[in-house]
């Protein structure tokens, strides 16, 4: 199943999989848009997993919530 949805075969995976893997928290995103979770793809050190996971993964609000101080504070 994680096969699957690494290799973008979304159509592939069943509502029953899809749910089976969000409940353990294997994948991430939303549906027709989901990706392997963090838990996933740490622990194989791959590079090129690890950078996808980055390029999928979007920013929190912390991260937001930063940003806005941040020009807040640049535009006075």
């Amino acid at each position: 199943m994680l096969d699957k949805v690494q290799k973008q075969k979304w159509e592939k995976i069943s509502e029953e999989e899809f749910r089976y893997l969000r409940k353990r928290k294997f994948i991430e995103g939303r549906k027709s848009n989901y990706y392997l979770s963090y838990r996933v793809v740490k622990p194989t050190e791959d590079e090129e997993l690890i950078s996808e996971y980055v390029t999928n993964k979007s920013f929190d609000d912390e991260y937001f919530k930063k940003l806005i101080l941040e020009y807040i504070g640049n535009s006075k």
